[in-house]
């Protein structure tokens, strides 16, 4: 693989992008403390990349693998309260798009994706704690 274009660590508990559940009033509910990370991973995606190439709508616009270790506040990383990997990995992807006004805006859809590397790893395995090591590159 060539050189990452991005490379960072997301501190704080990564969660899950669950299913959304309808709670009655019209609205939809999700994971807790799903959105709030979500929000966590574009802020230090966006501070990490800085500003878009001038008249970017988008700070990538190629195929990319991404690449994600989860450390997560768990001895046993297979345990339910861990959290799918796959939708640790939603949220996350979701995070670089375009959807949400919060969002990273590093890619204009995941669709982009063409290679995912991810595991999930006790936070006793990382210096750092709880957090999540991104990094993207390029695919070839």
């Amino acid at each position: 693989m060539s050189l990452p274009i991005l490379s960072c660590w997301v501190p704080g508990k990564p969660k899950t992008k669950g299913s959304l559940t309808p709670t009655g009033n019209g609205k939809m509910h999700d994971t807790p403390g799903s959105h709030r990370w979500r929000q966590q991973v574009a802020y230090i995606v966006k501070a990490t990349c800085g500003a878009r190439r001038l008249g970017a709508s988008v700070w990538y616009d190629g195929p990319v693998t991404v690449g994600m270790v989860f450390y997560l506040p768990v001895v046993d990383v297979t345990a339910v309260r861990a959290g799918d990997l796959d939708k640790l990995e939603r949220n996350v992807l979701d995070a670089l798009g375009c959807t949400d006004p919060d969002d990273a805006r590093f890619y204009e859809d995941d669709v982009q994706v063409v290679r995912i590397l991810s595991e999930k790893r006790s936070a006793a395995d990382g210096a750092s704690g709880p957090g999540l090591a991104l990094t993207v590159w390029r695919y070839e």
